[in-house]
Parts: C-alpha cells; structure tokens; sequence
C-alpha cells in the first residue's frame, strides 16, 4: 500500500496530480523509519529548490508517497554481480560508471502488486498506471528507486531506465552527494521544464514530447 507523504493540506489525489512514488531497496526491515526520514528530506530540498519552491504557496500540483519493501541486506551489490534475492530488487552498482542496474521483472511484479486508498476505495496501481516509457505532463508519475548511500564510493550511483514496452519507467540512485538532484532533473523533465538552462545540446529538453502522453488521467488545473 502506497503511504502519502505530501502534501496533507491539499485537496490533491493520486489522479489529479503529479506523483513522485519512493519505493525502498537495500533497506533492512528495522530501517522503514530511515526510509521514510530520506523521502520527507527529499521533499523538503524540493521545496527549497526554485521553481518548486512555488510549492509552499500551491501544493494541489504535486504529491509524495513512499512504498516501503524489505531487503535481506544492506546497500547493493558492489562491482560483483549479486546472487538472487540478496535484495528486493537485486541492484547492483558498477563504481567505474557510476550506474545502478536492478531487476526490472522484479520491479514491475512488485509495482503491480501495490494499491492505494482513493475516496475510501482500494485502487490498484497497475490498473492506473501506464508502461512503456515515461508520464509526462501535470498528471505525470515518476517511480524513483531509493537506496542508501554506498560505503567507500562517496561519488554514488544512480540510473533511469530505458523501459520495455511492459515495464515501468524509474529513476534510481543512492544517497551520496546532491543525489536529490537526480529526481529534481528527472521531475523536470516529467514536467517538461526542460534542462536548456544547464546542460550542453540542444535546447529544450523534453519539448514535443506531448503533454500528458502515457498519463493516469487528465485535469484542468495547471502546475503551481
């Protein structure tokens, strides 16, 4: 079952907002609370970061939830592929790239088994949410797999999937470093902001993508 975290003030949903969904990997059972602490201290960095510091004004836009699932170990598999069921998502990080890779078959059976409570009613995600590639737009949804910081490799990891036509799009990456700022760009790009204002290339990252492709449904509000 999903757990909302933000915002409680606001008359938003699951379906008439854009969601960020945390789901834990690398956790042990004893550290839900650690968990949860990491996604509020993302949440908080969100809202200090502009434009999403806009937020703090109108917070109907956007909506936080967290998915908490044991793993048998800590952290992931570093730079030896990791045996079966080692975690709940089997990750493992190769330090000379830097990239996180999990498994996403594992990743999808459990996204598909998750539920979330909607004007009193049990809705199932998989019947919502669409695979294939990334949601965009105001009703957008970014999966992002969380997992601690790595011992010995302060520079961290992270990834974004390039999903098959029945799997579900996520970012991942450890906590090391600025790694909120890996779901902030990712959330642009979800948003469609764009990166023109950071990065080499062409301009207008995201651009003529097509609002709302692949999104849970639609609304007539705008973002902040």
């Amino acid at each position: 079952m999903l757990r909302k975290i933000f915002p409680f003030d606001a008359e938003n949903s699951f379906l008439n907002s854009f969601n960020i969904v945390f789901l834990s990997e690398g956790y042990l059972a004893t550290e839900t609370a650690l968990f949860t602490s990491s996604c509020i201290e993302f949440k908080d960095r969100l809202l200090n970061t502009a434009p999403f510091n806009l937020t703090r004004i109108n917070s109907h836009w956007l909506s936080v939830y967290s998915s908490f699932v044991a793993s048998s170990n800590s952290g992931p598999s570093v730079d030896t592929p990791p045996p079966a069921n080692r975690t709940a998502f089997e990750s493992h990080v190769d330090s000379s790239t830097g990239i996180v890779s999990l498994n996403q078959q594992k990743l999808n059976a459990y996204i598909e088994l998750q539920a979330l409570v909607y004007q009193d009613s049990i809705i199932n995600l998989k019947d919502i949410v669409g695979k294939g590639g990334p949601c965009y737009g105001k009703n957008g949804l970014l999966f992002v797999v969380l997992l601690p910081a790595l011992q010995g490799h302060p520079s961290g990891a992270e990834a974004e999937n390039a999903p098959g036509p029945n799997d579900y799009y996520f970012v991942s990456t450890t906590q090391d470093g600025e790694w909120q700022q890996v779901i902030v760009r990712a959330l642009c790009k979800l948003v469609e902001l764009g990166d023109e204002f950071e990065l080499d290339g062409a301009p207008f990252f995201g651009a003529g993508r097509g609002s709302d492709r692949g999104c849970i449904v639609s609304s007539e509000y705008s973002i902040f």
